[in-house]
């Protein structure tokens, strides 16, 4: 066995006074290993963790438990600002930068991260903590370029199979406009969401007790993509805590939820899996139940898609908050619920397409597991 810091050592460097803006990636801002979105800071200005720089070829991931974050530093992000809620990692001369990417992606490396997390709050990975942890071999360069060259493969599939899916997602958005016209400037009479709807709330603002395999859930903005509730990596409570909050904001089958704060702001849902019943929102998250007669979740849904000023409410910066009060007092042109309902069958239609390549997707990202599992543990 070998330990993770034997070929690797903490890099980065604490940001020096700069004139003008630079562009700050906060943990939030990373999605699926791409950075998704940024905040412009002034030196004068800037948050406090925006304070890491780094070089071409480090490697950072997220510190926090139950994270996996991962970014690769090149030529076209090495001039961010990071934020110290990542590490920032630099390969020694036996290992290469990509082969590490591969590794802090891995199941065992997650798993031995999140095992030697501490702190009360927030549990994060310090350097004691990645100094426990271990490999099994560091195989020499050529077997690493070979893994690399296998697992790359598989990711140019997935890859492809998600391109596929978010073309289909354009042509339903594409379809809407058709159908309804552009938002802002609609034909049809408006009216505000607190009349169209029997219940506007968020989850719950603090937090809860973790406890692992108990069937109740506790979801916030990060598991809200994908158009769906992502249960696979999320928190699980207590019976205790779930029931004291549920009854504000008791989830059910084909509510309309979507994110209100931080970087992923106006990622949506509608919900279909029955695990709702057990499902507590965290704060981060606003549930609306339409009254259906009137309108329809998933026009409802395609209206927030199709013009982001009914969530983007705020000057200049991604991380800003879409208050209950805004939602109620948001106007929705409301055509009838007549060709409303053509476009969910529309929508009904595409999605059983989406759902056999989410299947293909699935499997493919099953294969990349079990080559993971392979190359680094399980």
């Amino acid at each position: 066995m070998k330990k993770i810091l034997d070929f690797c050592e903490i890099s980065g460097s604490s940001v020096k006074r700069y004139d003008g803006k630079r562009k700050y990636i906060a943990t939030g801002d990373v999605l699926d290993n791409k950075i998704i979105s940024f905040e412009e800071v002034e030196y004068e200005h800037k948050p406090s963790r925006a304070n890491q720089n780094v070089e071409i070829g480090d490697v950072i991931f997220a510190k926090m438990q139950n994270t996996k974050k991962v970014i690769i530093i090149t030529k076209e992000n090495v001039n961010n600002i990071y934020s110290t809620g990542f590490y920032v990692i630099k390969p020694k001369e036996n290992v290469t930068s990509k082969f590490l990417f591969w590794l802090f992606n891995s199941k065992k490396f997650n798993y031995d991260k999140d095992k030697n997390c501490k702190g009360v709050t927030q549990k994060a990975i310090n350097n004691e903590g990645l100094n426990k942890i271990e490999i099994k071999i560091l195989p020499p360069m050529q077997e690493q370029l070979e893994i690399i060259n296998k697992l790359d493969k598989v990711q140019q599939i997935i890859d492809k199979r998600k391109e596929q899916i978010e073309k289909l997602d354009k042509l339903i958005k594409s379809q809407f406009v058709e159908m309804f016209g552009d938002i802002k400037n609609s034909k049809w009479k408006k009216e505000k969401l607190e009349v169209l709807t029997e219940k506007i709330t968020d989850g719950k603002h603090g937090g809860c007790q973790r406890e692992e395999n108990s069937g109740y859930y506790f979801i916030g903005a990060t598991e809200i993509y994908n158009d769906k509730i992502n249960y696979e990596n999320s928190n699980q409570i207590t019976k205790k805590d779930f029931e004291k909050d549920y009854a504000r904001c008791d989830l059910q089958l084909n509510d309309f939820i979507i994110v209100n704060t931080g970087a992923t702001i106006g990622k949506s849902a509608i919900v279909v899996d029955n695990r709702c019943n057990n499902t507590l929102l965290q704060k981060s998250v606003a549930l609306i139940r339409t009254k259906k007669e009137k309108l329809l979740p998933i026009y409802l849904k395609y209206c927030y898609e199709n013009d982001s000023s009914l969530y983007n409410k705020g000057q200049g910066c991604a991380r800003i908050n879409l208050l209950l009060s805004q939602i109620r007092d948001t106007d929705i042109p409301l055509p009838p619920i007549e060709l409303q309902n053509k476009f969910a069958e529309f929508v009904k239609q595409i999605d059983k397409q989406k759902f056999e390549l989410q299947k293909s997707l699935e499997e493919i990202q099953k294969l990349q597991e079990s080559l993971m599992n392979k190359y680094f543990g399980g």
